[in-house]
């Protein structure tokens, strides 16, 4: 049996369209096995699509503007000053390794899920 500890680190570790992801899934399994169960994260929460409604929504925040120091075609023309610092090949890889082992833990969660919801017979 995995211990609770062992699960909240887990999904602490998961990046955020993951976990909604798992939390709609969850609630499709529940629905399914046992449709007069009250699901505990149904307490009105907005759907993620209204949030972002919401936020679209909201008024400009004038701490956000910067006001301009020049004109932007002058800017557009002129060539780019050298970089602070030289682009780094190593810090380069190791980022990218780390976005293709989120795309590949993604990827395996995604098939994990469609597993299960054959499984279960759920469409």
């Amino acid at each position: 049996m995995i211990q609770r500890g062992v699960i909240d680190q887990a999904i602490d570790r998961l990046p955020d369209n993951l976990l909604l992801e798992l939390i709609r899934f969850i609630q499709t399994l529940l629905e399914k096995i046992q449709p007069h169960l009250p699901l505990a994260f149904e307490r009105n929460l907005p759907t993620p699509e209204e949030v972002v409604a919401k936020i679209q929504q909201l008024p400009p925040n004038p701490a956000t503007f910067r006001p301009a120091t020049g004109s932007l075609a002058e800017a557009l023309t002129r060539p780019r000053q050298a970089e602070a610092e030289p682009f780094n090949v190593q810090v380069w890889n190791e980022t990218w390794d780390k976005i293709e082992a989120e795309l590949k833990t993604e990827a395996l969660m995604h098939e994990e899920m469609k597993r299960l919801e054959t499984w279960l017979n759920i469409s």
